[in-house]
């Protein structure tokens, strides 16, 4: 992807938070205007750093591994609401004023709650991939328990096939490449709390309903990326901008969920369009 030539190189910085130690990268200088990112589930900062290396002049991209994820603490009690709030102590601890808010998958999720619950920190929503479902939609509630080493790497992908077979092997085994570390001892870990996938997973029962019903009191102007080959089918996106009374939805080609992955310039695109 092509570089800004004012761009600057992404640095890991830490700050702990409700007591938990937090992992985040750190593209741009303070005082300048701030973009937050929240990563999606099982995944980290670091998969962003083709978005955040291309941001736009004058932009500071600050990329948090969420609690449970990459190089943040691992800890006893996950919940959207929980995530919902670390988000809120991390803009505070920042001396942020106001952010743009981008939000992919789980992280959409933490970016809708956020949205209502503090909209006087937020200038801008912009929400990737990301759609509430339906009631009794979710499909990840049953399946199982992520173990929390394999043997090798082969054994993880055999594991993913199983809890998520309607997914295509290419893309699981890109997910579980950047997923997995391999430890000393020749086995491999997941670079999250597996016990926070299935948290969060049976949470979102939870916390779908309360989203939908409160879309409407979103009131910062809002941008919707869809990924063309997405899961998320595009009439729930579509139910999605019709209830956020300011907000736009934009396509996004040659991309399946993972579009900070699949197609970043096209992301990058869109969103410098959106904030211009």
């Amino acid at each position: 992807m092509p570089r800004s030539k004012t761009a600057l190189e992404g640095g890991d910085r830490t700050v702990r938070l409700g007591g938990l130690s937090f992992h985040y990268r750190d593209w741009g200088r303070a005082g300048m205007p701030a973009i937050v990112v929240l990563h999606g589930l099982g995944h980290n900062a670091s998969r962003w750093d083709a978005v955040a290396a291309a941001q736009a002049d004058g932009r500071r991209l600050l990329v948090l591994d969420q609690r449970g994820h990459g190089r943040s603490e691992w800890t006893a009690q996950y919940s959207f609401a929980l995530m919902r709030d670390d988000l809120a102590a991390f803009v505070d601890a920042l001396g942020l004023r106001s952010v743009d808010l981008v939000g992919h998958s789980m992280g959409g999720t933490i970016a809708y709650l956020y949205a209502v619950a503090q909209p006087a920190a937020l200038r801008r929503l912009i929400i990737v991939d990301t759609a509430p479902p339906d009631p009794g939609s979710w499909p990840y509630t049953e399946r199982p328990t992520p173990p929390a080493e394999f043997a090798n790497f082969e054994e993880g992908l055999g594991f993913l096939k199983r809890r998520a077979p309607e997914i295509e092997e290419q893309r699981l085994r890109r997910h579980l490449e950047q997923s997995l570390v391999q430890l000393q001892s020749g086995r491999w870990r997941w670079q999250f709390d597996p016990v926070m996938a299935d948290a969060i997973s049976n949470d979102l029962a939870t916390a779908a309903p309360l989203i939908w019903q409160d879309l409407h009191r979103i009131s910062v102007p809002t941008l919707l990326l869809w990924a063309r080959n997405s899961f998320v089918p595009r009439e729930r996106m579509e139910r999605v901008r019709a209830a956020i009374p300011t907000c736009s939805l934009v396509e996004i080609p040659n991309s399946t969920h993972d579009v900070n992955i699949d197609n970043p310039d096209a992301l990058v695109s869109a969103v410098r369009s959106f904030l211009a």
